[in-house]
Order: structure tokens, then C-alpha cells, then sequence
């Protein structure tokens, strides 16, 4: 056991918002050398200020990813949702492609997490599960096309 003040290396799960927490074990010294890639990780402590606390999670929610259909010159929503993770105390965020996402565009995290991109309407980002689909699009375009129709 260590006296306060002494530095020790410890090992521990990493936690992704794709993958959640991984399968490695909370302990001191290095992470196994058996170990997955990015699934440990190995950090400096003292007995007294632990570097791994324990990954609480909280609820999983889905978010919808998109691809770029070059035939049609638009971003096209996948069929089925992602289940995306994340950590106690964090919330719910989803991203997608903006008005001005060209084709070399990707989705953060597969459309789970907040965006990345912060050039003006690259990335649309939303806090519920799922509201990153066309759906929502639709409901925000629908009313706005008959606001427009009226004006002019």
C-alpha cells in the first residue's frame, strides 16, 4: 500500500460516447499488455488523488448519422439509429450536416455528441434522442415553406 504523497502508475477503462466504457480493470501499475487498443489507459497517481476514478454511465440515447449521396448532391440519413453513450452528469447531444456542409463532410461521432465543426451551418447540433432526424427537418422546412407561399 502506498503512504500518501507517493506517485504510482494506474490502469483503467477509457470510456467513448460510441463505445461506452471499455472491459479493462481498474488497478495499479500498467494497463495488461493483452490489453485492446484505446481500451486502458495508464496514468499517474498518488494514494491520496487517484487519476482513474471509476466511469459512472448514465442512459444511452440514439442519434441518426448521415452520408454524403453524391448522385443525388445531398446528405442522405441512415435507416437505423446509432446508440450513442455517455457519462453520468453529461447530456443528451446530437449533430448532424448544416445548410453548408459540403461533400467532404463527416458527422461527429456518427451523429452522436455534440459538433465539432464550428464554421456557421456546417454542423446542427440538438439535446433529445433522435432529433437529429429528417423528421425534425421536415417539421422546421414544412411551416416555413407556407410562411414563404403567404409572403410572396
Amino acid at each position: 500500500e502506498l503512504s500518501s504523497g507517493i506517485n504510482a502508475e494506474y490502469g483503467g477503462p477509457t470510456f467513448s460516447v460510441l463505445g461506452g466504457v471499455t472491459n479493462s480493470t481498474y488497478g495499479c501499475g500498467e494497463c495488461p499488455t493483452d490489453a485492446a487498443k484505446d481500451a486502458c489507459v495508464t496514468c499517474d497517481g498518488a494514494a491520496d488523488s487517484a487519476c482513474n476514478p471509476e466511469i459512472i454511465t448514465a442512459d444511452n440515447y440514439e442519434c441518426y448519422d448521415y452520408s454524403y449521396n453524391a448522385e443525388k448532391g445531398v446528405f442522405a440519413i441512415q435507416k437505423d439509429p446509432i446508440t450513442c453513450h455517455r457519462k453520468n452528469g453529461t447530456d443528451v447531444h446530437c449533430n448532424k450536416p448544416g445548410v453548408n456542409a459540403t461533400e467532404t463532410y463527416t458527422s461527429n461521432d456518427k451523429g452522436c455528441g455534440p459538433c465539432t465543426n464550428t464554421t456557421a451551418g456546417v454542423c446542427v447540433a440538438c439535446d433529445e434522442t433522435r432529433c437529429n432526424s429528417a423528421v425534425t427537418v421536415t417539421a422546421f422546412l414544412l411551416p416555413l415553406a407556407a410562411l414563404l407561399y403567404t409572403l410572396f
